[in-house]
């Protein structure tokens, strides 16, 4: 038997190929029939564009029997799913409204910043914001050119929050600057559930240096999980985070100019936290009048003397 498996690439055609024989016999055997080695994993994912797309291994399988004439047999191919869809091998609603943002095809409308372009779909984007369904649903100048010029939000920020609301997933968020840019932009186009999926971000990058810039972000969103991820962790490190020097700032500035927690509604308390304070010492007055104290061999000593005094007059008595 003659096999000949091969990898397809993005565009279904077989790329990296091998080829092997083996020949059985009557006897029967526990013999394992392996093919030399394809491809490694780490080469594969260093080129993962081309051979995993959608994170889909594509196999082609070419199977010859000798049994006296030479038979081919049809050719197989075979998709290698991750681990987490072995359970659903077909694709799933995300996975076609993923791939429908990745193709671009039959988009209707476009958003611009001021660097790049994005093509979409109102239907998606009306679905998911409700600002962009006011935006489509009237008669506005972006509805009729079918271009919405997006100026208050930067590309990279724009195309992440595109993807979530094709998508349904966070791409990668590394730093603080990008997860409160994106959470910005999701309360801005009232995308709730993309809010949601920023608090576990903040929560993992709150440190003592940032508290003061979650703190009253969360206050002017009125957002109540956002302000009890930022005090819980303020509770936790309060000599870390009012120590610091950006605490003694948001301090200072909020008893100047009160607009730091200006946002919160007249019926929440504003939050009041003050230092941690060191254990209290006695303090004395300047005009105090000092006392000496008498150490204890003086006391015992004027105490043997009032003792013996008694005697003494006593002695006198008789004398006289």
């Amino acid at each position: 038997m003659r096999c000949v498996a091969s990898i397809l690439d993005s565009k279904c055609i077989p790329s990296l190929t091998v080829e092997g024989m083996r020949y059985f016999d009557s006897c029967p055997s526990d013999v394992v029939w392996q093919l030399p080695e394809i491809a490694k994993m780490i080469d594969l994912r260093a080129k993962k564009d081309l051979y995993l797309p959608d994170d889909v291994l594509s196999l082609r399988f070419e199977l010859a029997v000798r049994n006296g004439n030479l038979q081919f047999l049809p050719a197989e191919v075979h998709a290698v799913y991750p681990e987490r869809l072995c359970a659903k091998p077909s694709s799933t609603m995300k996975d076609d409204f993923k791939l429908l943002y990745r193709e671009q095809k039959l988009c209707d409308i476009t958003l611009k910043t001021a660097s790049k372009s994005f093509k979409a779909h109102k239907a998606v984007l009306a679905c998911r914001s409700p600002v962009f369904k006011a935006t489509f649903e009237h008669d506005m100048v972006e509805n009729s050119s079918g271009i919405v010029n997006i100026t208050d939000v930067d590309s990279k920020t724009l195309e992440r929050m595109l993807f979530f609301m094709y998508a349904d997933q966070l791409e990668d968020l590394i730093d603080l600057k990008s997860a409160i840019q994106l959470y910005c932009a999701a309360h801005k186009y009232q995308i709730n559930t993309l809010k949601e999926c920023c608090h576990p971000i903040l929560k993992s990058l709150v440190s003592p240096e940032n508290v003061c810039e979650l703190l009253p972000l969360a206050y002017k969103y009125h957002d109540d999980p956002l302000k009890t991820i930022v005090k819980a962790f303020i509770c936790k490190h309060p000599s870390e985070t009012m120590e610091s020097a950006v605490w003694e700032r948001l301090m200072i500035k909020e008893s100047s100019e009160p607009t730091v927690f200006s946002f919160a509604p007249r019926d929440e308390p504003v939050p009041q936290f003050s230092k941690p304070q060191p254990l209290l010492q006695p303090v004395i007055p300047e005009n105090a009048v000092s006392v000496a104290v008498p150490s204890q061999s003086a006391n015992s000593k004027s105490n043997k003397n009032n003792r013996m005094m008694p005697e003494r007059k006593a002695k006198k008595k008789l004398k006289v």
